[in-house]
């Protein structure tokens, strides 16, 4: 779930990049949980706290379960 949360992190922080244009459904739903949570880098911080927060996130399992609900899996 460590590698999982840095590679969706990673993943929402390009999303950024990319606004005001909007993802896929099932990604832009499990962009916006992730971002209920995490807020974007916007400046240099220590990421310790993201990631303990985005690994429990995923061990939830709620990101699994919107994403499936919202491309209707």
């Amino acid at each position: 779930s460590r590698v999982l949360g840095i590679e969706l992190l990673t993943a929402c922080q390009a999303i950024e990049f990319h606004q005001p244009l909007k993802a896929a459904t099932a990604v832009q739903t499990a962009y916006e949980l992730v971002r209920q949570v995490i807020a974007p880098l916007n400046e240099d911080r220590a990421l310790a706290e993201d990631l303990e927060a985005m690994d429990k996130l995923l061990r939830s399992g709620s990101v699994r379960k919107r994403v499936e609900a919202a491309a209707d899996l």
